[in-house]
């Protein structure tokens, strides 16, 4: 599994604001994405060919969007 802590910065300050996850696809076989708070946990199931992508956002910033190709599970 991987954790992305997610964090909004103003004018290089570090700032309390909700950051969303959404992915462009979704299939719990394949993996399962958990949210505590701005915590983000991925953790793979299943090998595909297929990128998953994460768009992380929070009100009055520009996204941000993670490819990731779900491998082999080592």
């Amino acid at each position: 599994s991987q954790t992305f802590v997610c964090t909004v910065y103003e004018n290089g300050l570090a700032i309390e604001d909700d950051v969303t996850c959404v992915p462009n696809w979704v299939n719990s076989n394949y993996y399962e994405l958990t949210q505590k708070s701005n915590k983000f946990t991925l953790t793979n199931k299943h090998v595909t060919t297929k990128p998953l992508i994460l768009t992380f956002s929070s009100l009055d910033c520009e996204s941000v969007d993670i490819t990731i190709t779900l491998g082999g599970i080592i």
